[in-house]
């Protein structure tokens, strides 16, 4: 019980809570505001005491309504809350919940209590859920699939933009709809409308979570194919079903042209002069042309079905050679041929038919297993053979000096025609030119040798077609062809060019490399998303969103949303983006800013709490590939125009006199600065000296003449390929060697982009690291199987204390790894993994990991980042105790309210007892009646005192500082905690110094300090076995002029550890719901606040000692008291009104007062004593304050605007003088007042200095 009053006082004016009591009408005057009003808002309790209107000018002026309302609301419900914004002291804007109850009791309810809570983090919380939502709301709108909910009874309640678009009803005409009846067809809604009836019938769902293909109805009744999906959930406790619609129009449009091109397909493989067939797996024929069923005497029809084998067979005796080996039909020939068949990587296959016919057999795998079988007459071509080879050392002398590889094919065969050294070198291919072997043995990729001749024979030449070649030892590189079909001799063939890719390539790879590993490192969205402030600057973007628009690699916040846009299309974007600023939603397509590549984005506007737009929500898609299909016909036609009097190098030749022969138009481009002078028959060295003149070659140096010299000795020792930069920047890779007739051939390729490639590959590199190297988040990447860690940032590193082989090294217990990787595998991601961590130093933490499991390299690998959860675990245990101790508040209020009443109804009782016994005492004259009435008057008076201790712990009042005993404090605090301590065994012994000076300070607020400390050792030693002692002592200390008080147990005493944290507030050592740990924190503001000290020493094992140390009053000391019963009586003969609703109260001061010859009326009700008022005249009145019907103040206001000249002769006898409400008006009306119970001398008393007024 003494915990319970010692917490009552923390409970109203140190809480989170603050708690007042104001008047309902005129003012609203604030009657009492709990102290720590001060802690919470920083503004005094008196500036709202004092100003009736200090409270209501804080209120934020759109709040003030909802204040006024509460009001209202008030005194016809008799409670309600409210929630208002309020500045404080330091002008900030806080929130605020407030309720708001009646005062039970009083005239018309006329006061009212409220308890204020600070709820603004609540409110900062509740935005950002608000803001989330809004996010959430602006991505839906934006998802470009229907998104259509409906409730159980098959009502829209949802309808977003895209489903708007795609059905051509407005939201707010769809919204509560029947479903049914507005985008599904007459054909299907019966069946829709049985399936809603099934399941709210039996619950059976048929179609959730599956995909199907439907048709949909359009609001102009048109219908249209869409794909279907419906999940269920579950809002407000009603099922909701939301379906995702997809247009598949197009889709389907698709289907059925691929069916056509697959008609058309056949009808052109039956039309090709070759013979034309397809196998399976298992070299049965699946698809064939007529021109391939003729050899066997069969039509093509008959052919599917037959095997390979069986097709040799039949063929077999038609043959001379085959492979160039003569046939002669025995068995050993079919499996030599059937072997020889299914060998299709050894290339094509010739064969001599007995009617004098050549045959060009090629196969060519399917990705199923299966192949392609073309039989091609090539007897045309087999008597051009000789007449080709008779061209070809004409030929050779032409292009043997190129310094390009070149080579001729046979466009049929691809048997090598001829081939330069310089192919031979490129294809390190050994042996003497003229060597045969086929163009087809150097294409590892078929279906790139299908496309490279596909655009030769439509468009009769190809350029820069990039494939990749096999060397003639087997290694791969990549090869720039340009090739042109040309006739000789009859027959077609191919002339073609490479250029080695291999250092652009391996630039190209290098860069993609660099690449996968940023990708691998940083998430990426699939879109770009991203915010826009009012400024137009972009707030945030995603990396995909960053690798989208091509950017440069810095981080775009804050910078201006222009920078990404093509300067053509920026003022159109940029009136988009005003329009969106002025709350409309927005879409427009526009071009990057390096014009490569296409956007569509959507721009939504995001509100604040006021209304006004904030920024913009933006998300941008890729419609390059779109795009390029649209112009794909354009792009294809202007670069076989541009393509086909130029190779994609600059070529040009010079005669043996250096004089000019030829150029093509792309050396021409290359040379732009000397162009003009690159006319046929101009000198080499002219050229090349009017472009160094000019400043084309910043390498060239004075004299011009001398450089020029340099270079061509060179050129003619050695021929030279070199590595060059013109004045404009671009990079040259120049290649001249002599030709046999003494003429120069020069080649000239632009290698910009390699070049540029190899510094963005350096850039790049040194970004991810720097990004990753300066991000605070510790980031580490590990191998999910052995935990091998292959990265960990510096963030990392210092949480963990330094750097790990192995990431299972972390964990506290390696076994909580395990659920974390088997989480991982299952799910592919983990967000806040709680687990126990531990450092390099072996110190655990609780941490939480989220990662996300990829794979890099082919391996299964983990990208995670890793918080220390010590601080928020420390949080959430100090938000435990400060609830607890809210709870605690809100208890003890309601038994401070409790306690109230109960003083009331026993000092009732007391007064009669006390008094009676005084009475008896005064009157008789038997020695026995007369001890045993002493006795009886000591336990009540006993009583008496018990019930005024607790009234004053309780008493919410202001400090009063006046002169205080310490005796007097120890004496009190003894009566109310004695019997707690002897009921545990608990010795209490006294040793208080005698002639003790008084202390200044609040004898009630004193009297807590003291409780909480005995009552602190009384839970120490209540577990405790053997003696158990308490020992308060008092002394004084004349050199600091100051007065002691120290509490003593024999206890266990307190660890080191924390000796130092138990004056901190909520700081507990005790189990939850037993202690809140804010008693030694009261204590030690309240000495403080009196000047003064406390400490404590403790011996572990021994005792432990709490000393506080006060000033020793200064105040002079009171004059004498009157004893009891010596001061002078009142004048006898008196008329006194007696006025209680007690009537053996009011009886016992009757016969106190009769006994002193006075004349006593007693009046039940302050409505009776009016009546008596009104009838005779009193000398003195003497009335309770707590009355039915009307009470004490009730009372004292009508005589005051009746009988005015009676106010100063009444005065109030009560049990109550705990409430705030009787307290002001005692101290508002001046009236003496006597408190129960009742004593003889402090009535007589009371009286005389009545009546002497």
């Amino acid at each position: 019980m003494a915990a319970h009053h010692l917490l009552l006082d923390f409970a109203v004016s140190n809480s989170p809570a603050v708690f007042f009591l104001a008047d309902l009408r005129g003012d609203r005057t604030v009657r009492f505001i709990s102290a720590n009003v001060e802690a919470v808002t920083g503004h005094k309790p008196a500036a709202f005491l004092e100003d009736p209107g200090f409270g209501r000018r804080h209120v934020h002026p759109d709040d003030v309504t909802i204040w006024e309302r509460a009001i209202a609301e008030l005194e016809t419900q008799g409670r309600s809350a409210r929630e208002y914004r309020f500045r404080s002291a330091s002008g900030e804007w806080m929130w605020f919940r407030e309720e708001l109850k009646l005062v039970p009791g009083g005239e018309s309810h006329s006061q009212f209590v409220g308890c204020m809570l600070d709820v603004t983090e609540q409110k900062r919380v509740e935005a950002q859920l608000h803001e989330a939502q809004s996010l959430n709301a602006a991505i839906i709108d934006t998802v470009q699939n229907a998104i259509v909910a409906s409730d159980d009874a098959g009502c829209i309640i949802e309808f977003n933009p895209a489903a708007e678009r795609i059905f051509g009803y407005r939201r707010e005409h769809a919204i509560g709809q029947p479903l049914a009846e507005l985008i599904v067809p007459e054909r299907h809604r019966q069946a829709h409308l049985s399936g809603m009836r099934r399941f709210q019938e039996t619950g059976e769902t048929r179609m959730i979570d599956r995909r199907v293909e439907i048709e949909a109805m359009r609001v102009d009744g048109t219908t249209f194919p869409v794909e279907l999906s419906i999940t269920r959930t579950f809002l407000r406790g009603r099922t909701v079903f939301v379906a995702e619609i997809t247009d598949i129009s197009r889709r389907l449009a698709a289907e059925v042209e691929r069916k056509r091109l697959h008609r058309l397909m056949q009808d052109a493989v039956e039309s090709l002069p070759s013979g034309f067939a397809v196998s399976d797996a298992w070299e049965k024929v699946i698809l064939c042309n007529s021109a391939f069923a003729e050899p066997y005497g069969q039509d093509a029809a008959s052919m599917i079905g037959t095997g390979r084998a069986d097709n040799i067979r039949r063929f077999v005796p038609h043959l001379r050679r085959f492979d160039g080996s003569v046939v002669t039909g025995s068995d050993e020939d079919v499996e030599r041929i059937v072997r020889r068949m299914a060998q299709t990587e050894r290339g094509p296959i010739e064969l001599e038919l007995k009617d004098g016919r050549w045959m060009l057999i090629t196969h060519s795998p399917t990705t199923d297993g299966g192949h392609v079988t073309v039989r091609t007459d090539i007897t045309r071509q087999k008597q051009a053979e000789m007449a080709l080879r008779e061209s070809e050392e004409h030929f050779r002398r032409i292009v043997e000096n190129h310094p390009l590889p070149v080579f001729l094919f046979d466009v049929e065969t691809g048997s090598v025609l001829y081939e330069s050294p310089s192919v031979m070198t490129l294809l390190r291919r050994e042996g003497s030119p003229g060597e045969p072997y086929s163009a087809v043995d150097y294409f590892p990729d078929e279906s790139a040798r299908r496309d490279f001749v596909r655009r030769l024979r439509e468009a009769g030449e190809v350029h820069d077609f990039e494939v990749r070649t096999r060397r003639h030892d087997g290694s791969l590189t990549w090869v720039s062809a340009t090739a042109r079909i040309i006739p000789y001799k009859g027959r077609e063939v191919v002339i073609a060019s490479l250029v080695d890719l291999t250092e652009r390539k391996e630039a190209e790879e290098a860069l993609r490399a660099s690449e996968r590993r940023y990708r691998t490192l940083v998430e990426n969205a699939p879109i770009c998303i991203h915010e826009i402030d009012r400024g137009g600057c972009i707030r945030s973007m995603n990396p995909r969103g960053l690798q989208m628009t091509g950017a440069p690699k810095v981080s775009p916040v804050g910078r201006p949303y222009l920078e990404f846009v093509h300067e053509n299309d920026r003022e159109r974007v940029a009136a988009r983006i005003r329009a969106a600023m002025g709350g409309e939603r927005v879409e427009f397509e526009f071009t990057g800013f390096n014009g490569r590549r296409y956007f569509y984005s959507t721009k939504i506007p995001v509100r604040n709490d006021n209304g006004d737009v904030e920024k913009l929500m933006g998300i941008a898609v890729d419609i390059t590939e779109r795009k390029n299909q649209e112009a794909e016909l354009t792009r294809a036609r202007e670069t076989l125009e541009d393509a086909i009097e130029s190779l994609s190098q600059g070529f040009a030749l010079w005669d043996a006199q250096d004089r000019l022969i030829t150029c093509n138009s792309r050396f021409r481009e290359y040379n732009r600065m000397s162009a003009d002078v690159l006319v046929p028959g101009v000198t080499w060295h002219e050229f090349m000296r009017v472009g160094a003149e000019r400043g084309q070659y910043p390498e060239a140096r004075e004299p011009i003449e001398e450089w020029l010299s340099d270079l061509r000795r060179e050129l003619d020792e050695h021929g030279t390929t070199r590595e060059f930069r013109h004045a404009d920047g671009r990079w040259f890779q120049a290649t001249a060697r002599r030709t046999r007739q003494g003429g120069l051939v020069g080649l000239r390729v632009d290698i910009t982009a390699r070049k540029q490639m190899e510094e963005a590959v350096r850039d790049n590199e040194a970004l991810v690291r720097q990004v990753l190297e300066a991000c605070p988040l510790p980031i580490r990447m590990t191998h999910a199987g052995d935990s091998t860690v292959l990265y960990e940032s510096p963030a990392c590193e210092r949480l963990f204390g330094g750097p790990t082989d192995k990431a299972v090294e972390n964990f506290a217990d390696p076994a909580d790894r395990l659920p974390y990787i088997a989480r991982l595998r299952e799910h592919g991601m983990v967000d806040e993994y709680e687990a126990r961590l531990k450092r390099t130093d072996g110190s655990a933490f609780p941490g939480a990991i989220s990662a996300r499991l990829i794979r890099f390299k082919g391996e299964e690998v983990i990208v995670s980042t890793t918080h220390d959860m010590t601080e928020r675990r420390t949080v959430e245990a100090q938000m435990a105790r400060q609830r607890e101790a809210l709870y605690q508040s809100e208890k003890l209020s309601a038994l401070g309210q409790l306690l109230a009443s109960v003083s009331h109804e026993l000092n009732n009782p007391l007064s009669v007892v006390v008094g009676q016994a005084l009475l008896l005492q005064e009157t008789n004259t038997d020695p026995r009646i007369v001890e045993r009435a002493t006795k009886i008057g000591n336990a009540a008076d006993r009583c008496a005192r018990i019930v005024r201790t607790f009234l004053a712990m309780a008493r919410q009042q202001p400090v009063e500082m006046c002169s205080v005993s310490l005796r007097d404090i120890v004496e009190t605090t003894l009566e109310v905690t004695g019997y707690a301590l002897r009921s545990h065994d608990i010795d209490a012994q006294l040793e208080l110094a005698q002639d003790l000076p008084p202390v200044w300070g609040d004898a009630d607020q004193l009297n807590q300090v003291l409780t909480n400390l005995i009552v602190n050792a009384q839970h120490v030693l209540e577990e405790q076995h053997g003696s158990k002692r308490i020992k308060i002592a008092t002394g004084y200390d004349p050199k600091t002029k100051k007065v002691y008080l120290k509490v003593r147990d024999n206890g266990p005493g307190i660890p080191a550890d924390i000796r130092s944290r138990i004056f901190e507030p909520f700081f507990t050592t005790k189990d939850a719901g037993s202690g809140t740990g804010i008693g030694l924190a009261v204590s030690h503001r309240i000495v403080e606040s009196h000047g003064g000290s406390i400490r404590v020493e403790s011996v572990p094992g021994q005792r432990t000692v709490f000393t506080v140390e006060l000033p020793a009053s200064e105040v002079p000391g009171e004059g004498e008291a009157v004893p009891a019963g010596e001061a002078e009586g009142a004048t006898p003969g008196l008329s006194v009104l007696v006025v209680d609703d007690e009537p053996d109260v009011a009886q016992v001061i009757a016969d106190i007062l009769e006994s002193d010859g006075h004349r006593v009326t007693l009046a039940p009700s302050g409505r009776v004593a009016l009546e008596q008022v009104g009838k005779g005249v009193f000398d003195l009145i003497l009335s309770d304050l707590r009355m039915p019907e009307m009470d004490g103040p009730s009372f004292y206001r009508i005589v005051q605007q009746r009988h005015p000249e009676l106010c100063a002769k009444i005065a109030f006898v009560t049990g109550d003088t705990l409430s705030t409400k009787a307290r002001q008006f005692l101290e508002s009306a001046g009236c003496p007042h006597l408190e129960k119970p009742v004593r003889p001398t402090e009535l007589r008393d009371l009286v005389q200095a009545l009546s002497a007024r």
